[in-house]
């Protein structure tokens, strides 16, 4: 009879422990991934140099990074969910992520009501791109939309 390989024990050793912190992870780009939706909705508008106000375009990227922000945000909840993370943290995620949508309503709303002083190249896509374009966000994407199929990894079980 053959005796286990200790290196292959090691190794799987090293799976289990990066199971175990994977929902950790998860739950730090999707914490990341509504704080870059909140900044991008923020900043379009309320960041305006040598006292320039906000126009109709500012209003529309912030639409666009509100938006996106919300809808990964939501996205990673499934993914959460399947993760079986704490309640708290998936409440505190929840709540996050719910914030996002008035405020991408409003900036929606006042995108209607603004001056359209700009150059009309600026819309949603380019807020929405903000977001999109950091890795971490993809990680909330991805797991959330295999989440949402049924498929995606699950929280580790103790062996």
């Amino acid at each position: 009879m053959r005796s286990p390989d200790p290196g292959r024990r090691e190794t799987l050793g090293d799976m289990n422990r990066l199971r175990r912190w994977f929902p950790a992870l998860v739950v730090a780009c999707e914490i990341a991934t509504i704080l870059n939706g909140l900044v991008v909705g923020w900043v379009s508008v309320w960041f305006q140099l040598f006292g320039d106000t906000a126009d109709r375009d500012d209003y529309l990227v912030s639409t666009g990074g509100y938006a996106a922000g919300a809808v990964a945000g939501l996205l990673g909840l499934l993914a959460l969910r399947r993760l079986e993370v704490t309640s708290w943290v998936f409440w505190l995620c929840a709540v996050g992520a719910g914030c996002l949508v008035p405020l991408a309503l409003s900036s929606l709303s006042s995108a209607g009501s603004a001056d359209d002083r700009g150059a009309g190249i600026d819309t949603w896509v380019d807020g929405a791109g903000g977001v999109l374009a950091l890795p971490w966000t993809w990680v909330v994407v991805v797991l959330g939309l295999l989440a949402l199929v049924g498929r995606g990894p699950r929280r580790a079980t103790s062996p």
